[in-house]
């Protein structure tokens, strides 16, 4: 947290598990803001959105709804830097009933709860087009999804970010003032072989390029050490993302 802090990123996190307390814990020593973590517990467990579509799987809306708004309280009376609230499980599918269902639940917990009623944002798959945006808008004031051009093998076609950045700003045409689109670049896996010296440029052009677009902000997925990505090409993209 402090590194980041010193290297002129804005906020901390999202962070999974006991890691997002941990790094809560830290940056308010700090005094530096965080994306923080929330996510519904049934009998002390976290749900899972295998759990949420299998078949006799009936939860205690209620119960969960007034545990969700717990942590929100607990969290939100403790931790003035708290930024944003962070929902898991991610990438809830519209489609599937209890999925949507627990986004409904656990966005309007999060809301009630919350006294300052910061943003919350629940992160969206790399491929959502633009009508598929849409149906998150009312369960949330950010709209990111995955912005990975490599991954979706538009490494040397990279108006794909265009594509994505505007169908997020489009998708919140008409919504109540407050809400706003984010772009969440690639630092995740190994870029095409022999085209390490390729990521800063990548990284300036995929994060400018959303920002002209309509972008408010930037979260990158992920600072975190990936096992998909060689020690050297980490710190390629933390250099380079740094510098942006």
């Amino acid at each position: 947290v402090k590194e980041i802090r010193d290297k002129g990123f804005t906020m901390a996190g999202p962070a999974y598990g006991t890691n997002r307390n941990v790094m809560l814990e830290t940056a308010a020593k700090l005094h530096f803001p965080v994306i923080y973590t929330i996510c519904g517990e049934l009998d002390g467990k976290a749900v899972t959105a295998k759990e949420l579509n299998a078949p006799a799987f009936k939860p205690d809306w209620k119960q969960l709804e007034a545990g969700i708004a717990g942590q929100v309280k607990a969290a939100a009376a403790k931790y003035q830097s708290i930024a944003w609230w962070y929902l898991t499980p991610e990438e809830l599918r519209f489609w599937r009933k209890n999925e949507y269902q627990y986004l409904q639940t656990a966005y309007r917990a999060i809301r009630e709860a919350d006294p300052l009623k910061r943003p919350v944002w629940l992160y969206l798959p790399n491929h959502y087009n633009l009508a598929a945006l849409k149906k998150y808008v009312d369960c949330n004031e950010i709209i990111g999804k995955g912005a990975y051009a490599n991954y979706s093998n538009k490494a040397f076609s990279r108006s794909w970010i265009r594509w994505s950045a505007e169908n997020q700003v489009s998708a919140l045409e008409g919504a109540p003032d407050g809400k706003f689109s984010i772009c969440v670049p690639e630092m995740f896996q190994n870029p095409p072989e022999g085209k390490n010296d390729r990521i800063e440029v990548w990284a300036r052009h995929d994060v400018y390029l959303s920002l002209a677009c309509g972008a408010r902000g930037v979260v990158i997925f992920s600072l975190a050490r990936r096992k998909t990505m060689d020690d050297k090409v980490d710190r390629l993209y933390y250099d380079a993302y740094s510098r942006i």
